[in-house]
Formats: C-alpha cells, sequence, structure tokens
C-alpha cells in the first residue's frame, strides 16, 4: 500500500527491479516529488569468465537518463549493497550526511511492507520515509498465477526473516533517538 506522497528531498532506486523502479522515480522527480534521484550501489556479481557487462545501478542510471532526468539530479548510494537492509543502512547514512527530510521509495507492491518496516526504523531521526506501490505489471501479479503466489510467499517469508534478523539492530537504531517531546 502506497504512503500519501508529498515533496521530498529524493526518490530511491533500490536493486532489483531496474526495469520499472527508474521509470517510477523519474515520474517522482518530473512531477516535482523529488528534488534529486538516488540509485543504490548494486554489488556486482562475481563472473569472471563473462564479458564485462553494464551493471544494475549503470542500467539504472542510464534509464533515468532516457527518461528524460539530468544527469546531475542524479546520484549513488550506498556501496556494494546486496539486500533491502543494506540499503535502508546505506540511505540512512545518505539523509544525515546531506541534511535530507524526506525520501521516497518507489518499489513493487508485494515488497512494500518489509521496505516500510525497515527503512523508517533505520531512518535518522526527523527523517520521513514515504514507500510508494507500484502496481502490478500486466500479465505478471494476476493472483490466479502460481509463480504470483510464489512470489507474494517468498515475500512474506523475507519480512518474517527481516523482523528475526535485524531485530537487534532496528532495536538499537531506535533507542538512540530522542524521545518525543
Amino acid at each position: 500500500m502506497s504512503d500519501p506522497l508529498e515533496p521530498a528531498d529524493a526518490a530511491l532506486v533500490l536493486g532489483g527491479g531496474f526495469d520499472r523502479r527508474p521509470r517510477a522515480a523519474a515520474a517522482l522527480y518530473r512531477r516535482d516529488f523529488a528534488q534529486q534521484v538516488l540509485i543504490a550501489q548494486v554489488e556486482r556479481a562475481a563472473m569472471p569468465s563473462a564479458p564485462a557487462a553494464p551493471s544494475e545501478s549503470d542500467r539504472s542510471r542510464a534509464a533515468l537518463i532516457a527518461a528524460g532526468i539530468p544527469a546531475t539530479a542524479i546520484a549513488p548510494f550506498g556501496k556494494d549493497v546486496t539486500s533491502t537492509y543494506d540499503e535502508a543502512r546505506a540511505a540512512a547514512r545518505w539523509a544525515a550526511a546531506h541534511g535530507a527530510r524526506h525520501l521516497i521509495v518507489p518499489t513493487d507492491w508485494y515488497h512494500t511492507r518489509r521496505v516500510s518496516w525497515v527503512f523508517r526504523a533505520l531512518a535518522p531521526p526527523g527523517v520521513e520515509v514515504s514507500v510508494l506501490a507500484l502496481p502490478p505489471q500486466r500479465g505478471k501479479a494476476d493472483l490466479a498465477d502460481w509463480s504470483s503466489l510464489t512470489m507474494i510467499a517468498r515475500e512474506a517469508l523475507k519480512y518474517c526473516y527481516y523482523r528475526i534478523r535485524y531485530f537487534g539492530a532496528v532495536r538499537e537504531a531506535m533507542s538512540i533517538r530522542p524521545s518525543p517531546t
């Protein structure tokens, strides 16, 4: 489920979904919901025998530029991130370093619960995170389709894993925040 959108400092392009997430971030930028677009610097898979192909981050950048986003409005965040948790930590560091107050994360509709939880839990004090649920792709998310049900079940397991695996880190991050007065 999507959060209500308000203008933000940046829209984030997470790893995975490089065919859709850059387009969504570009639309947010063009509609003045984001002052810039940040691309997660995803770890490159080590394949020494394969020819050098553009990285996922490079393909996202190219998609943004093809969508009309000026190169000056595109910036990297993180380094060699491998998970949504890594991306949330990197986004928190970027927000703190740049004085950001609001970030928007467009992501696939089935991914929103986990993204919302981990990004909000790790956000620095005073930084708001909005999650934009991208609608299902035509023909790819029919609930009568086994692959869609598998995708939803896999995401539910990931959410449970995150709540267990990162509970301590999230609790620690939340305990260092100043209490509301």
